[in-house]
């Protein structure tokens, strides 16, 4: 019963939001602050994974904790080069693409930390050459 409740309480406010969504500002707003969040949220995610604490993954990408710190708590945005540094860290490639607004819904709904684990190169060849 809790969960039907849950689920009721999620769909109600993921049909508010698509409402909004109908509003041209808003929209783009909403858009620009899940960048920060997802970029945040899956870097986080990404380094809990591996065990790392914030000075490990500045030291193996090459930037500063503070940077790393930063990034995380979505007081500075990430530059193309600290992005290629991380992606190198973890040993994972990066991909930016364009979406559609329902996609964009979808990818924010289906939002946890489960979805953004990544592993690292080695570990995907290792399912596959046995």
């Amino acid at each position: 019963m809790a969960t039907t409740q849950a689920n009721s309480g999620d769909e109600k406010r993921w049909l508010t939001r698509r409402k909004y969504l109908d509003d041209f500002e808003y929209r783009h707003a909403a858009v620009a602050t899940n960048l920060d969040l997802d970029f945040a949220f899956q870097l986080r995610a990404l380094r809990a994974s591996r065990g790392w604490t914030q000075e490990e993954l500045a030291e193996r990408a090459g930037l500063k904790q503070s940077s790393v710190s930063r990034l995380e708590a979505r007081d500075e945005f990430p530059t193309k080069r600290s992005i290629e540094k991380l992606a190198k860290a973890f040993d994972i490639a990066y991909v930016f693409k364009f979406v559609s607004f329902d996609e964009f819904i979808e990818h924010t709904r289906s939002f946890s930390m489960e979805r953004k684990q990544v592993p690292p190169y080695a570990a995907e060849r290792s399912d596959t050459t046995e």
